[in-house]
């Protein structure tokens, strides 16, 4: 199994960070850095039931037999 990256979904960890203020209705430094840690670790700790991210479709390696251009 591959070792998970940090921002294997990066759009999800800002949708979560964002999500996560808006529901506080503040920009207290604490909600900031607990928005920022939501949107750091559920998507780490959902990484195997989560598809693969669009952006490491199109820049692997390996070829499928079709290109997307």
């Amino acid at each position: 199994m591959k070792k998970a990256r940090w921002f294997g979904h990066p759009w999800l960890s800002v949708l979560l960070a964002v999500s996560w203020l808006l529901l506080q209705h503040t920009l207290a430094p604490v909600h900031l850095i607990s928005a920022v840690l939501i949107g750091l670790v559920v998507p780490r700790l959902l990484h195997d039931f989560l598809p693969v991210a669009a952006h490491a479709l199109l820049t692997s390696s390996h070829s499928s037999g079709f290109s997307v251009y």
